[in-house]
């Protein structure tokens, strides 16, 4: 029974200095720059609201939504900095709203860390 649990508890130290050394990583993070929403050229978000202000507000929440999705299907963390509108189609009214029409630059985020045991693993 002694042995049984020598091993147990030696186990328990290796895991837990495993452990111990992967929590003193050191991360941080990057921007990538050079992505853009744009399709084929052309925009790829709407604003229409009841003014050319609101429709505004709607297309940069639009714009940002779509740059975030973008980062993430890219597998990157997210939108990083600034996303910059470049607006194709300036506020106009479609027959019922106003309207706006662009597409985004912008940058993904990127977590890198570091093993500082073993940095370049």
């Amino acid at each position: 029974m002694i042995k049984l649990w020598k091993v147990a508890f030696v186990g328990l130290l290796c895991a837990g200095s495993m452990y111990s050394g992967s929590a003193a990583w050191a991360c941080t993070y990057r921007c990538v720059s050079g992505f853009t929403t744009a399709i084929n050229g052309g925009p790829s978000d709407w604003g229409m609201a009841s003014t050319c202000a609101a429709a505004q507000t709607a297309l940069t929440n639009s714009l940002f939504n779509t740059a975030d999705a973008n980062c993430y299907n890219r597998g990157y963390d997210g939108v990083c900095g600034t996303v910059t509108q470049v607006t194709t189609t300036p506020c106009y009214f479609n027959g019922t709203m106003f309207q706006i029409d662009a597409y985004a630059n912008h940058s993904c985020l990127r977590e890198i860390c570091i093993d500082p045991i073993d940095p370049y693993q």
